[in-house]
C-alpha cells in the first residue's frame, strides 16, 4: 500500500501530494510566527501565547496569519490539480450558510452541555460579569470573529486539502485517524495541554471528519470548531487546549479533580468531554444518516479510487 500511495510513473501520487502541502504549510507557519517573535509591536502577543495567556488579539493575528498560509497553499494546489476549493471540502456557494451556522449551535450546546455537566458534579463554579456592557459587546464580537478564523484555518488545514489527497491513498477513515493523530499531537505544544487532552482532540478530529462525511462539505465542522472554543474561552473562561483567555464574560472556578475538571487543559483535559463527543456522533447519525448533497460527496471510500472530477 506504500508504494501505492507514494510510487507511479505516471502521475504525483496521493502520498507526496499530501506531504507537500504538509510539509510547505508547517514551514510557513513556524517562518512566519518567528519573523512575528522579533517585531516589537508582535513579540509580546507571541510570548504571551506559548505561556498559555491568551489575547483576542494574538488570536486575530495568529489564526488570520495561519488561515491565510492555508489558503494560499491550498489555492496554489487546486492551480495546479485544475480543481476548485469545493473539492477540498470548502464550496463557495456553502461559505456561512445553513450548515455554519447550525454547526455553531452544536458547538455552544456541546460546551454548554460539557459545562453544565460538570457543574452539576460540583468542578465548576462561575461568578457574574464584572466589566461593562461595552467591553463585553466589544469582546465578545472580537472572540467570535477571531474564533471563526480558528476554525476555517484548523478545519482547512488538516481537514481540507490533506483529507483529500490522503484518503485519495489510504481510504478516508485510515487518512482521517492519521491527520487526528497529527491535530491531537500539535497540541500538546501547549504549555498546559494533556494526553487525555490530547486524545479529546482527536476524537473530535473523528468526529469533525465524520460531519465532513455526512454533509459534503467542511462548514458544519467550522461552526462546531468555532462555537465550541468561543464558548470555553469567551463565555465561561475556562481553559481551552491549555490556553487561558483574557476579557471574558463569565469567570469560572475549577475545582474537584482532574477527571472531572480536566485541570489546566480545561474540559477537554475531563473525561466528560469524551462522554460529550460520544454523544455528539449519536445524534449527528441521527440528524445526517447520509451524505445530503452527492455533488459534494467527493472523498473516496477506497485507497486507489479515481481522482474526484472537478466541481464548482
Amino acid at each position: 500500500m506504500l508504494r501505492s500511495v507514494f510510487v507511479n510513473a505516471g502521475h504525483v501520487r496521493s502520498g507526496w501530494r499530501f506531504a507537500s502541502f504538509a510539509i510547505v504549510v508547517a514551514l510557513l507557519l513556524v517562518a512566519a510566527q518567528t519573523a512575528l517573535s522579533y517585531i516589537p509591536a508582535t513579540a509580546p502577543l507571541i510570548e504571551h501565547a506559548k505561556a498559555g495567556a491568551l489575547s483576542v488579539n494574538a488570536l486575530l493575528l495568529l489564526d488570520g496569519m495561519g488561515l491565510a498560509i492555508v489558503l494560499a497553499v491550498t489555492a496554489i494546489a487546486a492551480r495546479l490539480e485544475r480543481r476548485s476549493f469545493a473539492a477540498f471540502g470548502l464550496p463557495r456557494r456553502s461559505a456561512f450558510g445553513a450548515r455554519f451556522w447550525e454547526g455553531l449551535l452544536w458547538g455552544l450546546a456541546m460546551a454548554a452541555l460539557d459545562l453544565g455537566a460538570t457543574w452539576l458534579l460540583g468542578g465548576v463554579s462561575f461568578e457574574p460579569p464584572s466589566a461593562s456592557i461595552a467591553h463585553v459587546v466589544g469582546y465578545g464580537a472580537a472572540w467570535a470573529l477571531g474564533f471563526v478564523l480558528v476554525g476555517l484555518f484548523e478545519e482547512l488545514q488538516y481537514r481540507g486539502y490533506a483529507l483529500t489527497a490522503l484518503s485519495e491513498g489510504i481510504g478516508f477513515w485510515p487518512a482521517a485517524i492519521v491527520l487526528g493523530a497529527m491535530f491531537g499531537g500539535i497540541h500538546l505544544l501547549n504549555e498546559h495541554e494533556t494526553v487525555i487532552g490530547a486524545l479529546n482532540v482527536v476524537l473530535y478530529a473523528l468526529f469533525a471528519s465524520f460531519t465532513l462525511r455526512r454533509t459534503g462539505n467542511l462548514w458544519f465542522a467550522i461552526g462546531i470548531h468555532a462555537g465550541w472554543d468561543y464558548s470555553q474561552s469567551f463565555l465561561y473562561a475556562v481553559p481551552n487546549s491549555g490556553m487561558s483567555a483574557q476579557d471574558h464574560l463569565f469567570q469560572a472556578n475549577m475545582h474537584g479533580p482532574t477527571w472531572l475538571t480536566g485541570g489546566a487543559a480545561g474540559p477537554e483535559g475531563s473525561l466528560i468531554g469524551f462522554v460529550v463527543l460520544a454523544l455528539a456522533f449519536v445524534v449527528f447519525s441521527r440528524r445526517f444518516p447520509y451524505v445530503t448533497d452527492k455533488r459534494e460527496s467527493f472523498l473516496p471510500t477506497t485507497p486507489g479510487a479515481a481522482s474526484p472530477p472537478k466541481l464548482e
